[in-house]
């Protein structure tokens, strides 16, 4: 077993390995597409607001995008459904910073920076 199994499975997941139904086309008929479109809409207030694909960045933090998707997740318990900002849903914002987090981690780009995250201490 290799001392960093998560690298191997991220590897593997890149080279198409780790899911045989990645070798067939991705299932795409079961997404909800008025979500994805929503959150389509979201990427573009981001496009407009930090300029074009602005995440795909070596210096992007992958933990900012995941506490930026809790802020949104937060603003919508509070019953702030849709952003101030650009009108878009606030969970279609969460979704879309996820979605950037997914895209940074399994690419491999950005920084890994979650040993910086101080967990508090449950006792």
């Amino acid at each position: 077993m290799s001392s960093d199994p998560m690298g191997e499975l991220l590897k593997a997941y890149r080279m198409k390995e780790h899911c045989t139904a990645m070798k067939e086309m991705a299932p795409f008929h079961l997404l909800p597409m008025d979500s994805l479109m929503l959150t389509a809409w979201a990427f573009k207030e981001g496009e407009d607001k930090h300029g074009k694909k602005a995440w795909i960045r070596d210096d992007a933090n992958r933990v900012g995008h995941v506490e930026a998707a809790l802020r949104h997740i937060g603003r919508w318990t509070r019953e702030e459904s849709i952003d101030a900002d650009s009108g878009c849903p606030a969970l279609a914002h969460a979704i879309a910073r996820l979605m950037i987090a997914l895209y940074l981690e399994t690419n491999e780009v950005g920084i890994d920076d979650r040993a910086s995250i101080v967990v508090p201490n449950a006792e």
